[in-house]
């Protein structure tokens, strides 16, 4: 997760999620809209919290990386951090 804290919009989040193919993120949004547990205990919580929403679909230029010489997006991935943000 990013946020947004200086210059433009403020309060802005940005998720960031990985699907192998558009097929999946369609079954996964439609497996996660039947599931009333996935309801009740996160959308029905967060949906006051949120003024404003956009969906934007990203897809890898393989093309491109190949061209560059650069490693894809798919080579890098975020390890969760040790210890909390801040902690010494």
């Amino acid at each position: 997760m990013f946020t947004a804290d200086t210059g433009g919009a403020l309060n802005v989040v940005h998720h960031f999620y990985a699907y192998a193919s558009v097929e999946e993120r369609a079954r996964v949004r439609r497996t996660l809209a039947s599931d009333q547990a996935w309801q009740q205990e996160y959308i029905d919580k967060t949906r006051p919290f949120v003024a404003h929403q956009e969906s934007t679909l990203l897809l890898e230029a393989a093309d491109v990386h190949a061209a560059a010489a650069i490693p894809s997006a798919a080579s890098f991935r975020v390890r969760p951090s040790p210890q909390p943000f801040g902690a010494s």
